[in-house]
This record gives structure tokens, C-alpha cells and sequence, in this order.
């Protein structure tokens, strides 16, 4: 029997898959814990109990909210004083059972050109916003999807929900409710449009907190996927594969 959350209700084809790598991992001397947190506090205890000859540590990443991202190495000036998200809020908020809204301007700000941060874009305008414009420095948005021909998906999504796609801008600081904005190839020009809500999409961090306690207490330790450097699914898929290999 494989347990579903709501979302995997929704996906039957989906919780199939689950329940078939569920079965292949049993099969192969694998078990599966969900829903099994590991802290540090309790780390003591759970290596007394397992006695691991090596662990591998694949924690993920998490969304940068302070909009850190690759072209400054910084975060923006004065994030902290504005209604600052990540785009990751925007998906569970937007899922649950009970509506969620955002009201007013919302500026989602990309800086990784994916299929992320338009779909967040259009699930803004269907939760209460008064407007949704999406930010980026690149040129287009969805600049990383033309190869995969999602870009001829996306698009019309975007124009039907009426997203305002504002191109060759970045953040020059955040001041509460105003986002002061300029143009990447002429920095005169500049705008300073209200932003109720910022929903960040600009990077990610690796959730590092249990390498060193690892380490410190001598154990084999390697960190795979986002907890080794945020990439795509392509690096962790293949990162599992070679450590389960190396087993």
C-alpha cells in the first residue's frame, strides 16, 4: 500500500510511479522512511542506532527570499523592509484546500529564466492580486525553456492571465512598498513601481546544517544534488545514481 498526500491524489499516474520506486527500493534491501526529520539535536541518537559506514547527505536547497542571486553575488538593498516571498510559498500556498490570497501589486522578480517563476506569475493573478508584473534582467522570460519548446506553452499562459513581462530590469534596492527598478543597458533609465508583494525567484541556497556535525563526529559524509550546489533534477537524479552505484 503506498500512503498519498493530496497532491499525489491528483496525480494518480504520478503516485503509481511512487509506489513503483517504493517497491523497487524494497526490493533491492532499500528502506524508505518518510516524514522522519533529522536534526542535529537528535543526530546523536540516530547514528548509535543506525551505525552508518557512510551517509549521504542529499538536504536539498532553499528559495533565496533575499534575493541573492549570480550577478551580484548579493542580495537586494533593503529586502528586508519590503513584503518579500519565494516563489516556493507561491506553489504551497496555492495548492491547499483553502483559498489563499495575495491583494494588491505583486512583482515576482526572475533571475533564473525557467519555468518556475512565469506559473508563479500566472497563480498570482488567480489569488486576488490587483496586478502581477514579472521582472528580469534577461532579455525575454522563460529564456532556459526555448530549447525544451516550453517557451510556446508558456507564453500564451502568461498573455491570457494579462502578466505585465517587464525585460532588461533589475533591483537597484527595495524601499517597503516601492521597488526602485532600473534598464540593464541604460541605467537613466529608471521606475519605481509598487510592489505590495515581492515573490522572489532568483536563487537558492544548499541546506548544509548537518555536514559538519556530520563530520565533526568522524563520519563518512557526501553531499549529493541541491545540497551540494543548487542545479537541476538532471544533477541529483544522476549524483543518486552514482552513490547508489558506489553501495
Amino acid at each position: 500500500m503506498c500512503a498519498c498526500n493530496r497532491s499525489w491524489r491528483a496525480a494518480p499516474s504520478w503516485a503509481a510511479s511512487r509506489c513503483g520506486w517504493r517497491n523497487k527500493a524494497a526490493k533491492n534491501g532499500a528502506e524508505l522512511r518518510t516524514d522522519s526529520p533529522v536534526l542535529e539535536d537528535g543526530l546523536d541518537a540516530l547514528l548509535d542506532a543506525e551505525k552508518p559506514d557512510h551517509v549521504v547527505l542529499a538536504t536539498g536547497s532553499s528559495v533565496c527570499v533575499d534575493g541573492f542571486q549570480g550577478w551580484t553575488a548579493e542580495p537586494f538593498d533593503g529586502w528586508e523592509s519590503g513584503n518579500c516571498i519565494g516563489w516556493d510559498e507561491v506553489a504551497q500556498a496555492t495548492s491547499r484546500a483553502t483559498s489563499v490570497s495575495f491583494p494588491g501589486d505583486v512583482v515576482v522578480i526572475d533571475d533564473m529564466c525557467d519555468v518556475v517563476v512565469p506559473f508563479t506569475a500566472v497563480a498570482m493573478t488567480g489569488a486576488g492580486a490587483n496586478s502581477v508584473t514579472l521582472l528580469t534582467r534577461w532579455p525575454m522570460v522563460g529564456m532556459e525553456t526555448i530549447l525544451d519548446v516550453y517557451l510556446d506553452w508558456i507564453l500564451p499562459k502568461l498573455y491570457e492571465s494579462g502578466v505585465n513581462m517587464l525585460c532588461d530590469r533589475f533591483v537597484r534596492r527595495i524601499e517597503g512598498d516601492k521597488l526602485h527598478i532600473y534598464n540593464v543597458h541604460h541605467e537613466k533609465d529608471e521606475s519605481v513601481p509598487n510592489a505590495d508583494w515581492i515573490v522572489m525567484a532568483t536563487g537558492r541556497r544548499s541546506e548544509t546544517g548537518l555536514l559538519e556535525p556530520l563530520k565533526v563526529r568522524g563520519v563518512s559524509t557526501e553531499a549529493i544534488g541541491d545540497a551540494l550546489a543548487p542545479r537541476s533534477t538532471y544533477e541529483a537524479v544522476y549524483e543518486g545514481l552514482r552513490q547508489a552505484r558506489k553501495l
